[in-house]
């Protein structure tokens, strides 16, 4: 594409966008957290390949390893602007300040943690005014895809974003061909509290691999329900029916020997 076709094409957004601009002047949405200070989830690393955190309490990296727990408790909140291509407020949104703790130790106080490609927060803002019209999931998506869309366009990298909204949880999937990063986050749909997060990603050619689920959490909503005993263990129901199912035959099979034999 060459220079004369792009200018026309910026120009061309930017008067789009500008419009919209105006127009959401009035009605910026504001996303809020839908959990407390005090509240926590912990969660246990399944996989754990040249993954480092870094300690601030100590200013050393720890290496994190298959079984180690990772726990967040909520300090505080804060809001901050998200922000579209001309950089007007496209929505506000609430993210958490945490203190993080690896195996009971904490090493880090006070993080803000926001929408970082390599680093989803453990609670996302889901909540909303009641008389509001706005769905963050369904939001969310639109504003990343206003980056999306000019980059294709620009011909400049930037990470494609994609949420996947199911009935009780959202997947959250980031593919950076550029960084050479890929995401996949599971979170609970009604509670914005993440349950599955998996990091891939390709950094000086040493590949690099993060995956942790949900342990624990005060927030009962956001865990999976535990389905019932007989639920859960379902193929002893199927087990027991076909040998009552086999012995029924068998015994009405020798009953009509035995009445042929008369």
């Amino acid at each position: 594409m060459n220079l004369k076709k792009k200018v026309v094409y910026i120009l061309i957004i930017f008067s789009i966008l500008a419009s919209l601009g105006i127009q959401v002047v009035y009605a910026i949405p504001t996303f809020m957290l839908s959990v407390d200070e005090g509240d926590w989830a912990e969660y246990e690393v399944e996989t754990a390949q040249n993954y480092t955190m870094y300690n601030e309490i100590n200013e050393t990296y720890i290496k994190i390893r298959n079984g180690d727990k990772i726990k967040y408790v909520i300090k505080g909140k804060v809001y901050s602007a998200f922000r579209g291509p001309t950089g007007g407020e496209l929505c506000i949104l609430q993210y958490p300040i945490c203190d993080i703790y690896v195996n009971n130790n904490k090493i880090i106080e006070n993080e803000i943690l926001t929408l970082k490609k390599e680093s989803l927060p453990p609670f996302l803002p889901i909540k909303t005014k009641r008389d509001s019209y706005y769905y963050f999931w369904v939001d969310i998506d639109r504003y990343y895809q206003y980056w999306e869309n000019l980059s294709r366009i620009l011909d400049f990298p930037y990470p494609d974003y994609t949420f996947i909204v199911e009935k009780d949880i959202v997947t959250v999937k980031i593919e950076d061909k550029y960084d050479k990063i890929n995401v996949t986050a599971i979170y609970d749909k009604d509670t914005g509290v993440l349950r599955d997060f998996h990091l891939r990603k390709v950094e000086d050619e040493n590949y690099i691999e993060f995956h942790m689920i949900i342990n624990d959490t005060n927030i009962k909503k956001a865990l999976l329900p535990t389905p019932p005993w007989y639920v859960e263990y379902w193929y002893l129901w199927v087990l027991t029916t076909l040998i009552v199912v086999f012995t029924i035959i068998k015994i009405k099979h020798r009953t009509r020997k035995k009445l042929k034999s008369y």
